[in-house]
């Protein structure tokens, strides 16, 4: 759009491309904005004890180590990445002894025994306890009841995994949250009738479920402005296809997109391959023609050493390997070392209370953390994540809703505000 609207406003433009001028600026001032954002979650002790225990095991050592059929690594990281999603999903594997089971032995010991008092072992949830199992699950939680109390906003949440979308319409039953659903089992005859009550405005509908796989294309669900996707895809395509169900033709609201990681994990390093294009269309090339029958291993073993590597004390890996210049003085990379200094000034700042007149030790600090981000260079390109802002501190987000729901489990923030603007 930007070539014939400069053209166009050229003392020599003829009145043709004047004319495409003003068509392309006013199709571009129809265009809301959009922030995407990627929110970097830590692990809760439960999800970060599995973890351990499962890269940590013989079968994925044995992976590392020697020659191993393209479906049974990928098999591994389909684990860890439901892991990272919730304990749920692993406990449901182990319960059923199917082969992702593989690499979970003994793990039983690691699961609260009351989350699991109903029928036959299953996950009851009681009081809502069973959100705080999961780092992204609870950032999730807190999103959406701040959302449903301060806004009139809808929010699709996107997910690669029925097994996920079912834990997020358990959420919204014990909210009473409406919600409507769609995934592989939904009928064509079926699909557009969820669309268009969504983008009713009349009806009460809040949270839009959506299988990647299912819904991915072709939707248009322009009655949400927000979007979660809650795990990554190893195709980016994908996950770009999903992002753009609600920043389409029609949306008259800003737009925010949120890309959950759980920080350190297999999820930052799919994402990683994400941005980076070597190596993955050969992973995209294997998927697609059925790993069974492949014989090679697109994965090197250095790459299999990093895949089942945890950095469990980091901020964000992403951001660490960046080699951030403008992030090297506003804070650190290590969560631990993070929480220590932050510990001691809370119990410094408890001190000065009596003297602290006028509320300014506490102003300070909050202009302290402000100062521990970087804001966005220029326009950049969804991979050029250097130049996007960067947060360590929820205060400096562009987003107040994600501000107030941030709870301590956001550990790292990424912002990119694409506007529509005239030129």
């Amino acid at each position: 759009m930007k070539t014939p609207i400069i053209c166009g406003r050229e003392p020599t433009s003829s009145e043709e491309e004047k004319k495409l001028a003003a068509e392309r600026s006013s199709e571009l001032s129809a265009i809301v904005n959009q922030i995407v954002e990627v929110v970097c979650c830590k692990l809760t002790p439960l999800q970060s004890e599995l973890y351990n225990h499962f890269i940590h095991s013989k079968n994925v050592k044995k992976v590392i180590t020697e020659e191993t059929k393209q479906t049974k690594i990928l098999a591994y990281i389909t684990a860890l990445k439901k892991l990272c999603n919730h304990p749920k999903l692993i406990y449901d594997t182990i319960k059923s002894g199917s082969p992702g089971t593989t690499g979970f032995e003994d793990c039983m010991r690691f699961f609260p025994p009351e989350m699991f008092s109903g029928r036959s072992g299953s996950w009851t949830g009681g009081d809502g306890a069973w959100v705080e199992l999961s780092g992204k699950m609870h950032v999730l939680a807190r999103l959406l009841a701040h959302l449903r109390q301060r806004t009139d906003d809808r929010i699709v949440l996107v997910s690669n995994y029925t097994q996920t979308l079912d834990l997020f319409a358990q959420l919204c039953r014990e909210r009473r949250y409406p919600y409507l659903r769609l995934d592989g089992t939904t009928s064509i005859s079926k699909r557009q009738k969820l669309v268009n009550r969504f983008n009713d405005s009349t009806k009460d509908e809040f949270v839009f479920l959506l299988s990647s796989k299912a819904g991915g294309c072709g939707l248009n669900l322009i009655g949400g402005n927000r979007l979660v996707l809650f795990d990554p895809d190893w195709n980016p395509a994908n996950d770009k296809q999903a992002a753009a169900r609600v920043w389409r033709d029609g949306q008259k609201k800003r737009v925010y997109i949120y890309r959950f990681l759980s920080t350190g994990t297999i999820e930052e390093k799919v994402y990683q391959r994400q941005m980076s294009k070597e190596g993955l269309q050969k992973v995209i090339q294997q998927e697609q023609v059925d790993s069974v029958k492949g014989q090679g291993n697109v994965f090197s073993t250095e790459d299999l050493r990093d895949l089942f590597t945890f950095y469990d004390n980091v901020r964000s890996e992403i951001h660490g390997k960046m080699n951030c210049n403008r992030c090297k003085n506003d804070g650190s990379e290590n969560i631990g070392e993070q929480e220590r200094c932050e510990s001691e000034n809370g119990s410094y700042g408890s001190d000065q209370e009596v003297f602290d007149i006028g509320g300014f030790a506490g102003i300070a600090g909050c202009l302290d953390k402000l100062k521990s981000s970087e804001k966005q260079v220029g326009s950049p390109l969804e991979e050029d994540l250097v130049s996007w802002g960067h947060h360590f501190h929820s205060e400096s987000v562009p987003d107040s809703i994600l501000q107030a729901s941030a709870g301590g489990h956001i550990c790292f923030h990424q912002s990119s505000r694409w506007e529509a603007c005239s030129y």
